[in-house]
């Protein structure tokens, strides 16, 4: 089946006329990826105790590199995402659990009177 097929019935998943390069025929019609390797490559990053310190370590390695240049970019992309509806409804449906000590006090008084 061709992928545009599967996408105009609506299908989750279909079988290419190619296998995957491990010779799977299963492949996900939304990111074009076979399932199987995907299972697989999953299964494997699950079960390896190392990746956190790896993927730690890489960050810092990242930051350092990329110095005050990366934290300005990441500072003036959440001040931008702050101005946004989606944020603004996000943080309106969760505010008891970000808000400040401050805010969580103010909010008990509120709803005493």
């Amino acid at each position: 089946m061709k992928y545009k097929e599967a996408v105009e019935l609506g299908l989750e998943s279909y079988v290419p006329d190619k296998p995957c390069e491990r010779g799977h025929y299963n492949r996900k019609v939304k990111g074009r990826y076979c399932i199987d390797c995907k299972k697989f490559t999953d299964e494997r990053y699950k079960n390896d105790p190392d990746r956190k310190a790896r993927s730690a370590a890489w960050q810092k390695a990242y930051r350092k590199e990329q110095g005050d240049e990366y934290r300005a970019y990441i500072t003036n992309y959440m001040r931008e995402y702050r101005k946004t509806e989606k944020h603004k409804a996000w943080r309106k449906k969760h505010y008891e659990e970000v808000a400040s000590p401050a805010a969580k006090r103010r909010l008990a008084n509120k709803k005493e009177e």
